[in-house]
């Protein structure tokens, strides 16, 4: 598995879109160091603001990290660049991987400031409902590690596999094969695991 150069992010907000120099999120993580005088002065509004910036600085950085670790050679698929986009208190990266004939397309979804994803929330309830014994056609339950997964037959032949993760976070790849997708499936969890812990 061969490690890439840094894959450029492109972090949406709202309807608004920034690529925060490094300097940049140095300064607003400064400003961290403040919040605890301004709660001690009583200036809660101006620590709310310092506060806020202090998260963003910080959510890009983990945001960067977690598209690093996706960034990588996969079963011989080579990666492209990777969005994130951050709306309304969650996040979705994507990242599409290639050998050169087929793709496989995955995006991450989670919560910001440790909030839960709302897809991770529907991800959670189609889980429970497999394994209540709900099936639906075209759909089958599959095991990715410790984790379940839903893989779905498309329309045009290709197929679709989500994974809600122990920590609410879900994973969705999208590819030509279920039998792929299950094995990219299994190799990214690992990764990210080993930085998000489980």
């Amino acid at each position: 598995m061969r490690s890439t150069s840094k894959v450029p992010v492109v972090l949406l907000v709202a309807v608004g879109s920034f690529a925060a120099p490094a300097w940049a999120q140095a300064q607003d993580l400064e400003g961290c160091d403040e919040i605890d005088g301004f709660v001690a002065a009583g200036d809660y509004g101006q620590a709310l603001v310092e506060l806020g910036w202090c998260e963003r600085a910080i959510s890009e950085l983990h945001f960067q990290k977690i598209l690093d670790i996706m960034g990588v050679t996969i079963l011989g698929y080579e990666p492209g660049d990777g969005t994130v986009e951050a709306v309304m208190g969650f996040s979705t990266i994507e990242i599409t991987h290639s050998d050169g004939a087929t793709q496989v397309r995955t995006t991450f979804a989670s919560g910001i400031g440790g909030m839960q994803s709302p897809m991770a929330g529907l991800g959670a309830l189609a889980g429970l409902a497999s394994a209540f014994g709900v099936r639906e056609p075209g759909v089958e339950q599959v095991r990715i590690g410790r984790n379940t997964g839903r893989l779905t037959e498309q329309s045009d032949g290709g197929y679709s596999l989500m994974v809600t993760l122990a920590g609410g976070q879900m994973l969705t790849q999208e590819g030509p094969d279920g039998d792929l997708l299950q094995e990219f499936a299994a190799q990214t969890i690992s990764m990210l695991e080993e930085y998000l812990g489980r």
